[in-house]
């Protein structure tokens, strides 16, 4: 749930974003999004690469909401000085939630073969992503809307730090479960 608010909340905002805080065109700040999909797939094949290493997929989703909160972090320091490194940290966020969707959707269900319900996991777990992703839309808006960008920053970065804590929550459990399983 937690990532889908990021991955999909933020691909939602950012050109209004982008647009508010650098003044510019909204048809212009949609063009600077269109670089996103294409640095998201960076994301599919950093949470293989990341996963073969680490071989625990909440270790490694964890490690990728590191990464968009410290690319937060950094945009809330850029602030409106630089639109090129606004979108690089953009970049940067979306494609770790990318690393993260993967490692959830498709990567963790296998492991759940033997019981015959990979899609059923990954199907509930897809379902909630998008739980996160409709509440993305109301809330970042209404954040942005009644407060400013500031806060719908803090709380981005909020989102990220609990979805750390959640992993790091669940690592030595979904450890204990795949050596069972093994």
């Amino acid at each position: 749930c937690l990532h889908g608010l990021l991955k999909d909340g933020l691909n939602t905002w950012i050109p209004t974003y982008l647009a508010e805080v650098f003044a510019i065109t909204p048809s212009f700040s949609l063009t600077l999004t269109m670089i996103l999909p294409i640095s998201n797939l960076s994301g599919v094949y950093l949470a293989n690469r990341l996963n073969l290493r680490f071989r625990n997929e909440v270790k490694t989703a964890a490690i990728f909401f590191l990464c968009a909160f410290i690319a937060i972090i950094g945009m809330m320091f850029v602030g409106s000085s630089t639109l090129a490194g606004v979108v690089l940290l953009f970049a940067v966020v979306t494609s770790a939630m990318t690393a993260v969707n993967t490692i959830f959707i498709s990567v963790l269900p296998v492991h759940f073969r033997q019981f015959g319900v990979i899609s059923t996991v990954s199907g509930m777990l897809n379902a909630t992503t998008y739980v996160g992703s409709a509440c993305s839309s109301v809330l970042f808006g209404y954040l942005a809307q009644d407060g400013s960008w500031q806060s719908t920053q803090i709380v981005w970065g909020g989102i990220a730090l609990l979805g750390i804590a959640c992993c790091i929550t669940a690592k030595k459990k979904w450890s204990n479960f795949r050596r069972d399983l093994d």
